[in-house]
């Protein structure tokens, strides 16, 4: 029974990612794939990806600074 609960947690985690993947403009197939192997685990790399890709197409004068 517990591996059961684990199992469903795991993978209803990696469908969780592959969305917020979705949602943020990263493949969804690969995080999906990385969900199921190692759980949650994975959600600092994700983090970290998802901010990586918002700093590389985020053109950096579009921010101006008032000094």
């Amino acid at each position: 029974m517990l591996v059961l609960l684990i199992m469903l947690t795991v993978f209803g985690f990696a469908v969780y990612v592959a969305i917020e993947a979705m949602k943020n403009g990263m493949s969804e197939k690969n995080w999906f794939i990385a969900g199921m192997c190692f759980g949650p685990i994975i959600w600092p790399m994700f983090n970290v990806k998802r901010k990586m890709a918002l700093l590389k197409y985020t053109d950096i004068d579009s921010v101006k600074f008032n000094a």
